[in-house]
């Protein structure tokens, strides 16, 4: 960072922080606001009717998520289709006023997926995050902080069964009376 710069972002800083102090401006709560929309929302980012982000959660998991998300909320899905060996998979949806939704899967290695919800230009932001929430519940992906301040979220697989260690009873014998 150059000289200037560095002087321009310390400056707008030094203004800043003053004004989370003044009492009734509202800036602290809104910079509150904004770190907890921040930390709940995860790495997905919405930009020009997309929402953006990636998971710890094998491809397939994703891909079913995406299509019982779709079911779930009400959306008929159109098309779903894609290539498993490539780790690309599209589901295309509409709803009750024929508004297309389109989900994109992408898998990047085995365990790490991204994807995009695509809710149009003029799409509403709160579908496309009510539509990766339901899909986060699909799945049991889960929301933690890795200790350093970063939110993760992962998908938890279910724990293994316990292997039970009493025989098995034996089948009942068939006495003739």
């Amino acid at each position: 960072m150059n000289g200037i710069r560095r002087k321009s972002v310390i400056t707008a800083a030094a203004l800043a922080v003053p004004l989370t102090f003044v009492p009734g401006c509202g800036v602290e709560l809104a910079v509150i606001g904004a770190a907890a929309s921040a930390a709940s929302q995860g790495a997905a980012v919405y930009k020009r009717g997309k929402l953006t982000g990636s998971w710890m959660g094998p491809f397939d998991l994703v891909v079913a998520a995406g299509e019982i998300a779709m079911g779930d909320l009400g959306f008929v899905i159109t098309d779903s289709n894609g290539d498993v060996e490539e780790g690309k998979w599209k589901i295309v949806a509409v709803d009750e006023d024929g508004e297309k939704v389109t989900i994109k899967i992408d898998r990047k290695t085995h365990r790490l997926t991204e994807f995009q919800i695509d809710v149009t230009w003029f799409g509403q932001e709160a579908t496309a995050r009510l539509i990766l929430k339901r899909m986060a519940l699909a799945i049991d992906i889960e929301t933690y902080e890795d200790g350093t301040g970063n939110i993760i979220r992962a998908y938890v697989p279910p724990p293994e069964p316990e292997a039970s260690t009493e025989p098995e009873p034996a089948p009942p014998s068939e006495e003739t009376p």
